[in-house]
């Protein structure tokens, strides 16, 4: 590549002695020692079987929250579009209260009335 084509913000250099590095203009200068052992170490970790799986396992775990979000989003759509009961002009109507306190009372004397027996 030629030297006028390089990333004006940021690029390397390599010499013989080491590399520099510059972001914005800024150099820092590593001897080819260091940056060897470095790259040796970049590699064995690599190797390590976290560092392996670690971007499919977080493409995954974000698929798979996204999945679970969108279906308990939907979930919550159906429940409050079809439960009736969370309608408020028909759960404010006196029909639908009495009902409602109908069926409680009677429960609770079926309940109530078993456990005599």
């Amino acid at each position: 590549m030629d030297y006028d084509k390089r990333n004006k913000q940021e690029y390397m250099t390599i010499s013989a002695r080491g590399i520099t590095y510059y972001v914005d203009n800024v150099g820092e200068f590593i001897k080819i020692e260091q940056w060897e052992k470095e790259v040796k170490q970049f590699d064995r970790l690599g190797q390590i079987q976290f560092f392996k799986e670690y971007k499919l396992w977080k493409n995954f775990y974000i698929w798979k929250k996204l999945t679970r979000k969108n279906i308990m989003k939907k979930c919550q759509n159906v429940l409050v579009n079809s439960l009736f009961i969370l309608d408020r002009c028909v759960f404010n109507s006196d029909t639908c209260r009495s009902r409602c306190w109908r069926s409680r009372t009677s429960r609770s004397r079926s309940a109530s009335w078993s456990s005599w027996t």
